[in-house]
Order: structure tokens, then C-alpha cells, then sequence
């Protein structure tokens, strides 16, 4: 990381560690120095402590089933509960990170409030949809958004979903990449429908890692609905 002030002083910076992926959780946590230097100022060093998440097991969290790039404002996001129980929506957030976006664009991101009624039955679905979309859509969601708002998505908008903790536990492309129109090529994230496969037991928690929508969903023609609303 380079630094070159004209003069003056730096009143922050945000300096980002990257831990190797030879790291586990069961490794516990890596700990370690950025040493900041700078020619005629005293050399700060900031100790950094790692935390890292083991991934969630198979059908224990909350994850996207369906998304739905449609015509017009013809978008739905649903999010499926594998789990035995009901799960409260309250504190989750379906966060937006468009355009190749490294930070999550909170002004189009989603906190379901702390106070909400708003729940997901055991193996059950929640359906958002833009407001704008067509009758059949509007008929199946739970709750409807209007821009700006995660589901003011473009085919290559990463969307994520975290938990009241802060822990992301599902992402629908790649966070920090651009990939142009949309990820993928026949199975892809502009224009059509995309069903989670029913083999898929977990979401996909690394934002980082390349996003293929072919390996995990399955494509169906631009605005089907008939999918919506169950997993």
C-alpha cells in the first residue's frame, strides 16, 4: 500500500489483509503486523487478528432459491428455510453490490427491522418483488420494494444475504467483479429465471470466489413465475 501525501497529513485509511486460503477455521485465528512507514513521520504498527467462520452445515441457514431477472421491473428474490423450524427475517439483510462494487451500496441494500412480524416457515420460502412487477409475480411476494432497493438488480449486481450477526451465508455473483452484462453464459444472471438445484443444501458464503450460475441453479425462460413462491 502506497501513501503519497503532497503535505499535510492522512487523517485515515483503510488498509484490507488478506488471509490465504490454506487457513481453516479450525487453524484458529491468524494474527499478525501492517507495519505503516513513511520517510520523516514515526512508523505505526497495527496489530490484526483474524476471524475466521467455519461454513455453515448442509440445510442449518437461511439461502437464495430463486432469482428472477425479468422484463421491465420483473424481478423476485426468494430465500428458502431448510431447516425444521421457523426462522424470523428480523435483522437479516439482502445486501446489493452493484456493478462490480467492492463496499455493499447501502442505499439499495435491505435490514429487515428488528421489530418485524415477517418470518420464514420450516422448509418454507419468503418471496421480495419489485413493486412495479407484473400481477403473477406481486400475487406470490411476501414483500414488495421500490428503487432504490436490492431488487433494483441488473444481471451483474451481486446480491448477498447476511445474518442478524453480520455473516453472510449466500451471494449471487461475485462481489469486487464486473462481469459486463451478466454472469454465466447459457445458464445466466440477465434475463431469465434461475432456480437453486434441489442437491443444494447451503448457499454459497464466499463472495470472493468465481461464480458460475450453471453449477448451482437452473435456467428457466425470461419472466416464469409459475416457480415462485415454493422450493
Amino acid at each position: 500500500l502506497t501513501i503519497s501525501p503532497t503535505s499535510g497529513s492522512i487523517s485515515g485509511a483503510t488498509v484490507y489483509a488478506r488471509v490465504p486460503n490454506t487457513v481453516t477455521a479450525a487453524s484458529g485465528e491468524p494474527t499478525g503486523d501492517i507495519v505503516l512507514t513513511a520517510t520523516g513521520a514515526t512508523q505505526v504498527d497495527v496489530a490484526v487478528v483474524a476471524t475466521l467462520t467455519a461454513p455453515a452445515a448442509d440445510c442449518s441457514v437461511l439461502f437464495f432459491s430463486e432469482y428472477i431477472e425479468g422484463s421491465g421491473l420483473n424481478k423476485c428474490l426468494e430465500i428458502y428455510n431448510p431447516t425444521s423450524s421457523a426462522v424470523s427475517l428480523a435483522d437479516y439483510t439482502i445486501g446489493m453490490f452493484d456493478g462490480g462494487a467492492t463496499n455493499m451500496n447501502v442505499s439499495r441494500s435491505f435490514t429487515f427491522p428488528a421489530t418485524t412480524s415477517q418470518s420464514i416457515g420450516a422448509l418454507d420460502v419468503w418471496v421480495g418483488c419489485e413493486a412495479g412487477a407484473a400481477a403473477d409475480f406481486l400475487a406470490v411476494a411476501d414483500s414488495t420494494f421500490s428503487f432504490p432497493s436490492p431488487l433494483s438488480y441488473n444481471g451483474d449486481d451481486a446480491i448477498t444475504l447476511m445474518t442478524p450477526s453480520g455473516i453472510t451465508v449466500d451471494i449471487i455473483g461475485r462481489i469486487g467483479e464486473d462481469p459486463g452484462t451478466y454472469w454465466g453464459s447459457t445458464v445466466r444472471t440477465a434475463e431469465q429465471t434461475l432456480v437453486r438445484l434441489g442437491s443444494i443444501k447451503r448457499g454459497d458464503s464466499d463472495g470472493n470466489d468465481a461464480f458460475d450460475p450453471a453449477t448451482e441453479w437452473e435456467s428457466f425462460p425470461q419472466n416464469t413465475y409459475q416457480t415462485l413462491g415454493w422450493h
